[in-house]
């Protein structure tokens, strides 16, 4: 049954990504607006993750090719090693930006795509990749969902030994978040 409910949730997840390069590819015909999802590996789902927890991104960054898929391969490695292989890995604003912080307008618009990702994932828990992201889940998030704050996987004040010691101590926070909510949802189930 999981695996058909996963499936299925891929399945919506594909023609969510399908109906959005289609949107911003009309609406925005230069390159630097298009978007970016977070792709898969042969250990992690990226985008197409299923399970019910999603971490979520501020914005696709242009940055820097080579340390930017380092940082990224890093982050992957974690998700793997906590167990969140299978998660939902998305972005709050999709178009890939050079620098800064998205604007009003970019969230507003990027929104309902958002919306339709949480619908399809369903998620238990909801992990905000820096503060900004926290700050703006919780203004614009109108139900009870668990979001938890972890520092962004190319958090640019640390080394990188200073940066994986705090990726694996927010990992290892969210994982023991994550065992409760679904113990809790057991008990609840049994009864």
């Amino acid at each position: 049954m999981a695996s058909k409910d996963g499936d299925a949730k891929r399945e919506k997840l594909a023609e969510l990504r399908t109906r959005m390069e289609q949107r911003f590819r009309h609406d925005f015909p230069e390159p630097d607006r298009w978007l970016w999802f977070f792709e898969g590996n042969d250990e992690v789902a990226g985008y197409l993750g299923t399970e019910p927890v999603m971490f979520v991104g501020q914005r696709p960054s242009t940055g820097k090719g080579g340390t930017a898929r380092v940082a990224l391969g890093g982050f992957y490695g974690l998700l793997v090693d906590y167990g969140f292989a299978k998660a939902h890995v998305t972005d709050l604003v999709k178009e890939r930006m050079k620098v800064g912080t998205p604007s009003d307008d970019q969230v507003k618009w990027n929104w309902p795509f958002f919306r339709e990702e949480l619908d399809i994932i369903r998620p238990k828990v909801v992990v905000a990749l820096g503060g900004w992201v926290h700050e703006t889940l919780e203004q614009r998030i109108p139900y009870l969902l668990p979001i938890e704050r972890m520092t962004h996987y190319s958090y640019r004040f640390a080394n990188q030994l200073q940066r994986e010691k705090r990726l694996r101590g927010d990992l290892a926070r969210i994982r023991t978040k994550v065992d409760a909510t679904a113990a809790s949802c057991c008990r609840e189930d049994n009864h």
